[in-house]
């Protein structure tokens, strides 16, 4: 079955626990041998078969960027995304990435959190955003961006602020892709 937009994004299943949120003990090894096995080809196949149209697949930034190297981005986590996508072309579903954690910024660890007060760390995210954007720029419209996970903060102004530089590195490759928070056909840029 090939993925055919008629109106996605209605009744969906969250992929949380492969990608994201999984043991902060896993060795490198254990790391990449549970992202081989959580998530398989079968379990996309059964989503689709309940009648799903989506699946949300929520990314920690760590999946994709080790903080001793910024920048530098690790293919075998980006692999895990791809065959993702892959497999859920192939089985008729939407996409939502979602970026689970941010350098600095982990919705339930709010005591740690320094994004919104460090401009290299919002330098960085919005640079993974750039890569994602850049990577997924040929994918069809059942691809959605969302670009950060549950913003928890006692006052929405310094989101606010990041908010239109992100969708901005998103609109430089994909100018008509769905972001989550964003309406589609909106002029949501910097001021």
């Amino acid at each position: 079955m090939q993925y055919t937009p008629s109106h996605p994004y209605q009744t969906g299943v969250n992929l949380g626990g492969w990608l994201s949120q999984y043991s902060p003990q896993f060795t490198e090894a254990e790391r990449l041998a549970h992202f081989k096995t959580f998530i398989q080809r079968a379990d996309i196949e059964q989503i689709a078969s309940w009648g799903m149209d989506h699946v949300r697949l929520p990314v920690d930034y760590s999946t994709l960027e080790d903080d001793a190297s910024p920048g530098l981005y690790k293919e075998n986590g980006l692999a895990f995304v791809d065959q993702c996508l892959e497999w859920c072309r192939a089985a008729g579903l939407a996409v939502i990435l979602d970026l689970h954690k941010a350098p600095g910024f982990a919705f339930d660890d709010l005591q740690s959190a320094s994004l919104f007060q460090e401009p290299a760390l919002q330098e960085r995210l919005l640079n993974l955003w750039d890569a994602l954007a850049r990577r997924y720029q040929g994918q069809a419209s059942y691809l959605a961006f969302e670009p950060l996970n549950e913003i928890v903060l006692p006052d929405s102004g310094p989101w606010n602020v990041l908010m239109p530089k992100i969708v901005q590195r998103i609109r430089a490759s994909n100018p008509s892709r769905i972001i989550v928070g964003v309406p589609q056909g909106s002029r949501f840029t910097e001021e």
